[in-house]
């Protein structure tokens, strides 16, 4: 009798820390979605199917693991001080108004909320009928954003305000000719940032101009022309792309 209810009291208190300390967490707008053990994606994105308006092709899913956060804000910081540099060199050549385009891009990109992006399929249906497209979570935490089909799509970069725009169904050249560029700034490509896909390259110049259509809730970046950029930072672009995937979007 002893040892059973000692038995007991071994699976209740487990059961209890499990519910206290879960194996995966979470969040969903201001809810907590907990798991005792590993869910298959299917399962977590079912926990939260519960209105027919979501826009699953939008959804992000980060992981807020300290230490992938804690590598983002380093990768920021040492980004934030290359712009920073560059921002010196053009001041130092008397490039006043490239000094401002950079000195802007800098006050954008520093208070970036960031997490790291996890790009899966998020639909319900394709990950419940597909098995090679529903992996189990590992264990952690995590944030979900998923809301109804976004009507714009936010700018970033080179142009005077970065704002949203409205989504049409044109491609990403006229997109760009609604903006106001900065000195310096792109007219031959922009990148793409999906919500949930890996960045693209869209080019837009009269010259080389190809049709790209942009995704509901997307970021577009307008990157600094690659003629009035040093060789020491060629790269400086990408690099501003590669961050954005990991900006974390509001609901």
């Amino acid at each position: 009798m002893i040892y059973r209810f000692f038995l007991l009291f071994i699976v209740v208190s487990w059961s209890l820390m499990l519910q206290a300390n879960p194996v995966v967490r979470v969040q969903f707008n201001d809810v907590f979605l907990d798991y005792a053990q590993q869910p298959r994606l299917s399962d977590l994105v079912a926990g939260v199917n519960s209105s027919a308006n979501l826009y699953w092709p939008s959804a992000s899913f980060y992981s807020l693991s300290s230490t992938e956060v804690h590598s983002l804000e380093q990768k920021k910081a040492k980004l934030l001080q290359r712009l920073t540099e560059l921002h010196n060199y053009y001041a130092q050549h008397g490039d006043d108004d490239l000094a401002a385009t950079t000195k802007k891009i800098v006050q954008e990109l520093a208070p970036l909320q960031l997490a790291k992006k996890i790009v899966l399929p998020l639909d319900p249906d394709t990950v419940r009928i597909k098995s090679s497209l529903n992996p189990l979570i590992d264990a952690g935490q995590y944030l979900l954003v998923v809301a109804e089909k976004p009507t714009t799509v936010a700018v970033f970069g080179a142009v005077e305000n970065s704002s949203t725009l409205l989504l049409n169904a044109s491609d990403a050249a006229d997109y760009l000719s609604d903006l106001k560029l900065l000195e310096g700034a792109s007219t031959s490509f922009l990148y793409v940032v999906p919500a949930n896909a890996d960045p693209f390259i869209a080019k837009v110049g009269l010259w080389n101009g190809e049709f790209k259509a942009i995704p509901a809730g997307a970021t577009l970046f307008v990157p600094l022309e690659l003629r009035h950029l040093p060789s020491e930072f060629e790269d400086i672009n990408q690099q501003v792309a590669d961050l954005l995937v990991h900006k974390v979007v509001a609901p």
